[in-house]
């Protein structure tokens, strides 16, 4: 690798030397990575086969010498587990399976100790069926909670499995009716993804104070920011009015009892979403303020771009640092099911041209002043591996994608090892919307850390088997082998994650270069004439290419990072040999940015294409 790497311990040593802490008035996402853990299955410390906030703790040197200082956090509320934590009856405890309170201000004080930051998932839009708050409503109509939830007269089921009558045709995110019928009320209640996971209807001004206390109870124990869950189905229609069957180039499935079957008019997106948005605004603005720290809300909404943009602001006021940008997630074709995402791909290959354009549609429909943000992996989606057969190839392209393009990248645990999905049998389903739909299981991505060599990969050292099986022929792939190796996925992604500190990544321009070329993505990073030159081959073909760098009118240029399968360290700037999956990174000085050219021959006629 031409870019010398810094040990783990030796890039640890570097931030406390530089006695990085946690500015007031700094947007300090702006230079970090962010870095999503998914608890249980991160690493887990007693042995129960559940990842837990000790066994981050255990891990937390590994993700900051990723160059990864910004750790988010699926949720470790107190939950029945229907939909892993996402059905919270507790918002303001830890659920003992991951520790406790105890547990969690060590986390806080450990992350902060290494001038890192922790992002809390925030899951508003609804509640366990089990929570204090439910039990009241259901119980007592007339009571303080009676309206905390969305209930409406109906008719129940005659039959097991059978929906409830006399309500309108709104689908639940995982499949069905979004109405289940409460025999203890005697009413229905909309739940827009599991049964046990009911609306609270925040047009209600008690759920929003409710919730507002919530974000200020984190807040007051020193989380960093808050990542909103299912933001865009606060709101629903107050008519309840029947949703049209989606039709043309919406049209994804005849199956009745999919959500995508029904195109969603009624239940995203309303503007008094943003309003919302803005009162957390202001509650995040006011602790930060009295303690002296600027605080992260990031808004997380499948929704499409003109909606998407309103996260940043509404009528004057500011929401959203960022909403999460799931642009090249979908082009890669991992939308499916639920309206939260979904597992699995649609099949379909996104090349170069793909990419550019996921990203140049972002990036244009921002408004003003935005700050971008990027993410090619989540608990939620197919993983980056498996969606870009085959599998491996192109996960340091794509990793170097994510890192290099201007604003904020999120990276999954394990997408930094070319983790892939799991394979797994309908039997061996636990996630909610896998069980009904075995094709759109969010399970396969969501298998154990990869850490060693070692029995279950290191995730655990109990008796216990982990929550979900390990990768098969996972001791490749293994966090202690990559570190062994100098050329692994592992090392590319943190020689990347190093680069990108350079103010170039940080605050330079981009430039997309060679627009029209299809399989090869190249952009331009720089601060005036000097910069770097990224370059990526990504297709589905397998014909080598060789990029040529010399019509670029630099006068000097150089290789600083070169993840080819082959043909390292030969390096010519009038011939740069590449296949597909290949990635370089090439610094240049004394450019004229807007007359950069590069050219692409295919390597057996060098023919330029």
């Amino acid at each position: 690798m031409v870019l010398q790497l810094l040990s783990i311990s030796a890039f640890l040593l570097l931030l406390a030397s530089q006695g990085l802490e946690a500015e007031a008035t700094s947007d300090w996402w702006k230079e970090e990575i962010i870095y999503q853990v998914y608890p249980r299955s991160f690493r887990d410390s007693d042995g129960d086969g559940v990842g837990d906030i000790q066994g981050i703790i255990e891990k937390l040197d590994y993700i900051s010498g990723l160059g990864a200082r910004a750790v988010w956090l699926s949720p470790v509320y107190p939950s029945p587990m229907a939909d892993f934590g996402y059905d919270i009856s507790n918002h303001t405890d830890i659920d003992p399976v991951f520790g406790s309170l105890t547990d969690f201000d060590q986390l806080v004080r450990e992350i902060h100790k290494r001038s890192m930051y922790l992002v809390m998932d925030f899951v508003p839009n609804h509640t366990s069926d089990r929570h204090p708050w439910f039990e009241a409503s259901r119980r007592d109509p007339a009571g303080p909670y009676g309206d905390f939830y969305v209930w409406t007269d109906c008719r129940p089921p005659t039959k097991a499995g059978e929906a409830p009558g006399g309500v309108n045709n709104w689908l639940s995110c995982f499949g069905g009716s979004a109405w289940q019928f409460d025999p203890i009320r005697g009413q229905c209640y909309l739940h827009q993804f599991c049964a046990e996971q009911p609306d609270l209807n925040f047009r209600h001004a008690g759920v929003r104070e409710a919730m507002r206390s919530v974000v200020r109870f984190w807040l007051e124990r020193g989380v960093d920011g808050f990542r909103v869950d299912a933001v865009k189905h606060l709101f629903e229609d107050p008519m309840l009015r029947d949703e049209p069957v989606a039709a043309g180039p919406e049209k994804l499935t005849d199956d009745p009892a999919d959500h995508n079957y029904l195109r969603h008019d009624f239940t995203t997106d309303y503007n008094e979403t943003y309003d919302v948005m803005a009162e957390w605004r202001l509650v995040l603005d006011e602790v930060a303020g009295a303690t002296g720290r600027r605080r992260l809300l990031v808004a997380e909404a499948y929704s499409d771009l003109p909606a998407l943009m309103r996260y940043y602001s509404w009528r004057g006021k500011a929401l959203a640092d960022f909403p999460f940008n799931f642009g090249l997630l979908t082009a890669s074709g991992t939308e499916r099911g639920g309206g939260g995402g979904g597992g699995g791909g649609s099949g379909r290959f996104c090349n170069a041209a793909c990419l550019r354009t996921a990203a140049q549609q972002f990036l244009n429909a921002a408004p003003e002043g935005a700050w971008p943000n990027w993410v090619l992996g989540n608990h939620d989606n197919s993983r980056l591996s498996t969606r870009f057969p085959p599998e491996g190839r192109f996960v340091r392209a794509l990793n170097t994608l994510l890192l290099t393009l201007p604003g904020t990248p999120t990276c999954y645990y394990g997408d930094e090892l070319g983790m892939s999905d799991l394979q797994l049998l309908p039997e061996q389903m636990v996630d909610p919307l896998g069980r009904r739909f075995p094709e759109q299981s969010r399970d396969p991505a969501r298998g154990p850390m990869l850490w060693s060599e070692g029995p279950q990969a290191g995730f655990t050292d109990g008796p216990s088997p982990p929550w979900l099986p390990v990768e098969s022929g996972f001791g490749a792939k293994c966090v202690a082998r990559q570190l062994r190796m100098p050329n692994s996925t592992l090392a590319a992604f943190q020689a990347v994650a190093e680069l990108r500190r350079q103010r170039e990544f940080l605050d330079g321009e981009l430039r997309f270069l060679m627009e029209t070329e299809a399989e090869l993505l190249a952009y331009w990073r720089g601060l005036g004439d000097s910069g770097y030159i990224v370059a990526m081959y990504i297709s589905a073909n397998t014909e080598p290419l060789v990029l040529d760098l010399s019509a670029s009118g630099c006068r000097s240029m150089s290789l600083v990072a070169d993840f080819r399968a082959a043909n390292r360290n030969d390096f010519s700037v009038s011939g740069v040999a590449m296949q597909p999956g290949d990635a370089i990174i090439a610094k240049a000085a004394d450019c004229k940015p807007d007359q950069l050219e590069l050219r692409v021959f295919q390597r057996s006629r060098r023919e330029e294409l």
